[in-house]
């Protein structure tokens, strides 16, 4: 059997208007030829700013299955510690942040367990291997002895919410008829959410019973939401295809439509506090509120990829997931643009003169297709199409001051440094 080569990640730093992003590239495996397919990154999380967790799958073929990988950082990416599941073929991750403790949801084969981390990954302890009964769809853990897995039924269009209790599967409860679940949320070990879709409308249903009960107090035809958040028992969220959001403050009992500023799909959602919140949408776009939904301001990202899950670690540290690409935000750095930190010898550039007093010349051993160059505000001053590992460019005359030079490579690969013209 052909070896997985593991390749590790490197850091991309990128300041919006009020924040820094570092953008680290999840390159997990290499397939190695007819042996492996890549499945992908399925669920990171970040405990700290220094200690992360993904997973990720791979099909051995022809007969071996799925294998899984779970993988640990202590130092923000720059090393990893891989420990591998005998097999897995979907997981999902999620941190309960007042006891410090990693859920990790395992799904194969038609059976699903749970394993929780209380030292940041380093040791697991797992749950009785359970029947799934149902493909996988979203997990709401209360506290650490309380936790739920929505699932939709196998064979039939049933939403099934799974009720554990230390470790314990409790029931399996059929909660909507005729539709499909999307996502779960438990506030309380007695009050739960759950959203669900079918071909006219998308409902939201409520439980004060644990789960064994279920009313419906949302219907909207013009709605496909995709996740639900909420930041207190009473305060909540559902985000959308085609940028559709809406909000309650009273429990689910009504329902306010708000509007997003976007049109593209919204993912995932997370609050810091009552006020300040961010959307994880398609087509590389993420938006930020400080008012609690009322207003949304766009953030720059860099990329057109679909951005698929955000979460903060504080009031000031976030990350974001594009496929296999994930995205850091810190609230409180300055302007600025792109920068490459670390990068992999072959996607390194170099230029000169620096400082420049218009033309520049680039050297990188990949052909590049672009160039473009950024004031200190973000601003795009100057861009050329090239095709070329070597180009000359002529900026022009560029007041002085600090700017930012990005390369654009054929794989649509981007970096940047820091230049000076004076």
């Amino acid at each position: 059997m052909k070896k997985i080569t593991l390749a590790l990640l490197f850091l991309l730093v990128f300041k919006t208007g009020f924040s820094q992003w570092e953008k680290s590239i999840f390159l997990n495996t290499q397939p190695g030829g007819s042996y492996f397919t890549n499945l992908g990154v399925r669920d990171v999380i970040f405990i700290s700013e220094s200690t992360g967790i993904y997973c990720h799958t791979v099909w051995v073929s022809p007969s071996g299955g799925f294998r899984g990988f779970l993988k640990v950082t202590p130092d923000s990416g720059h090393t990893w510690t891989t420990n591998p599941f005998r097999s897995f073929a979907d997981a999902a991750l999620h941190v309960v942040k007042k006891q410090n403790t990693v859920y990790f949801c395992v799904m194969d084969e038609g059976f699903i367990t749970i394993a929780f981390s209380i030292d940041t990954g380093k040791t697991w302890t797992f749950s009785p291997i359970h029947s799934a009964n149902g493909s996988y769809v979203d997990f709401s853990a209360v506290d650490t002895s309380h936790y739920f897995i929505l699932k939709n039924k196998y064979g039939s269009t049933f939403g099934l919410v799974s009720k554990y209790v230390n470790g314990k599967l409790l029931h399996d409860i059929d909660t909507i008829r005729n539709s499909i679940a999307k996502s779960i949320c438990f506030t309380t070990i007695d009050t739960g959410y759950v959203a669900c879709r079918d071909s006219v409308k998308s409902s939201i249903y409520k439980s004060i019973t644990g789960g064994t009960n279920w009313q419906e107090v949302f219907s909207d035809s013009s709605m496909k939401i995709n996740k639900l958040y909420f930041t207190t028992s009473n305060t909540g969220y559902a985000i959308g295809e085609a940028g559709k959001l809406v909000k309650t403050i009273d429990g689910g009992k009504h329902w306010e439509h708000l509007a997003s500023t976007s049109l593209v799909n919204l993912n995932s959602l997370y609050f810091i506090n009552d006020s300040i919140g961010s959307i994880a949408c398609d087509s590389g776009s993420i938006i930020h509120t400080t008012d609690g939904g009322r207003t949304w301001q766009h953030q720059t990202t860099g990329t057109t990829k679909n951005f698929v899950k955000i979460f903060f670690i504080n009031d000031s540290i976030g990350f974001a997931l594009a496929g296999e690409y994930l995205y850091k935000i810190n609230r409180n750095h300055p302007v600025g643009i792109w920068e490459l930190q670390n990068p992999p010898t072959s996607y390194d550039f170099s230029f000169y003169p620096n400082p420049s007093s218009g033309t520049i010349w680039i050297d990188t051993e990949m052909k590049i297709s672009s160039v473009t160059i950024f004031n200190s505000l973000g601003e795009k001053v100057y861009t050329q199409k090239i095709n070329s590992a070597k180009p000359e460019i002529n900026a022009g005359n560029q007041p002085k001051g600090i700017y930012f030079i990005q390369v654009m490579y054929v794989n649509n690969s981007q970096f940047s440094k820091t230049m000076i013209f004076d």
